[in-house]
């Protein structure tokens, strides 16, 4: 690892940034680095990719120094600690509802005593070879991100006791399934009963010291300010598939359909 991680960054109280790639192209693994985002978000849960073609793009935001958080399909411990054994500094487990389910992630992320994460010196998170174990676990049990993504009604409602679990270091917000879980499915942030679910999130994050994770669909500066102000430290704006449409988008709108299928 070279310089300081994210999980230290966020415990000093910095305001990281990040992207979703969704696409299996490493290149838009490492465009994000190169244009000076601090991490990059790989998804598996949403996405067909397997961890082959995850690795490869860890790879890639690790060629230009850019760490990396992969969201995984579900709260399974192989997937947890695949992620980091790649070579990713945090993992992102969805629908996490429960305490139990928060406390599995840690027991998975964490190697004993605060969890049960098998160990392997062969791995990148390794370096492939380990001369001092004692040393090399507890500097990954310091440095691995374990972040919760909350989105289900049935995670609200039981938020104290997710947020009370010792290891857990990040609550996401999910407001795109947290508004269909309360029944107003394509609101999003904008239904008030899912921004007072985001304030309360907020509070508890605020009482038991866990950042905050939210990712503005359509960001403002405004908006990031405000997000900032209301103490969002990790912010994950825009991603590749949608900059790519928007961009054709543009394309067929103020060109193609102006200029080439114009009307008569």
């Amino acid at each position: 690892m070279r310089g300081r991680s994210l999980r230290e960054r966020i415990m000093n109280g910095e305001v990281i940034v990040g992207t979703w790639v969704l696409s299996t192209n490493p290149a838009f693994a490492e465009i994000p680095g190169l244009l000076g985002f601090d991490f990059v978000y790989f998804d598996r849960e949403h996405t067909s990719n397997s961890w082959e073609t995850i690795e490869k793009l860890i790879l890639a935001s690790l060629s230009v120094d850019t760490p990396s958080i992969i969201r995984i399909e579900d709260n399974d411990p192989v997937n947890i600690r695949k992620t980091f054994e790649l070579g990713a500094q945090g993992v992102l487990v969805p629908h996490v509802c429960t305490r139990e389910d928060a406390e599995s992630i840690v027991r998975a992320a964490k190697f004993p005593p605060l969890g049960i994460r098998g160990t392997a010196d062969t791995v990148r998170s390794a370096g492939y070879y380990v001369d001092d174990m004692k040393k090399y676990l507890s500097e990954s049990n310091k440095n691995t991100l374990v972040c919760a993504l909350i989105e289900d009604k049935e995670a609200m409602e039981n938020i104290e006791e997710i947020a009370s679990v010792e290891g857990l270091d990040v609550l996401c917000f999910g407001a795109g399934d947290y508004s269909t879980s309360v029944g107003r499915p394509g609101e999003g942030i904008r239904a008030n009963v899912v921004k007072e679910a985001f304030e309360e999130m907020i509070r508890v994050a605020r009482k038991y010291k866990k950042a905050v994770w939210f990712s503005p669909a359509s960001p403002t500066p405004e908006q990031v300010k405000e997000l900032i102000s209301k103490g969002v430290q990790i912010l994950m704006i825009g991603n590749d598939m949608r900059a790519f449409y928007v961009s054709l988008r543009e394309v067929m709108e103020n060109v193609v359909n102006k200029v080439i299928r114009k009307p008569c």
